[in-house]
């Protein structure tokens, strides 16, 4: 009687681990569903600058800064005595 008992309480543990098993699986498997319906543009990653340089401008004290992003855009700004006199723009698309 003994044996028997033993074996129904494996087969019991044994079910138990497959159903916990069977669960992490479904679990895991909608987290990565979820993880694929997700908007590709929000993981699309915008251009990064690649350089900046600086020249001076036509008036003395002047700066122009220059940056140059990765899909080949370039954009200036006018830096006076370390203070940016002018916003950001786009010279080349």
């Amino acid at each position: 009687m003994d044996t028997n008992t033993n074996t129904i309480m494996q087969l019991q543990k044994s079910v138990r681990r497959l159903r916990y098993g069977m669960a992490a699986i479904a679990i895991g498997a909608g987290v990565f569903v979820m993880g694929a319906m997700q908007d590709q543009q929000s993981r699309d990653v915008g251009p990064h600058l690649v350089s900046i340089s600086a020249t001076p401008a036509t008036r003395p004290g002047m700066t122009t800064l220059f940056r140059l992003w990765s899909d080949g855009s370039i954009d200036r700004s006018v830096v006076d005595n370390g203070v940016t006199k002018s916003n950001w723009q786009i010279i080349q698309r």
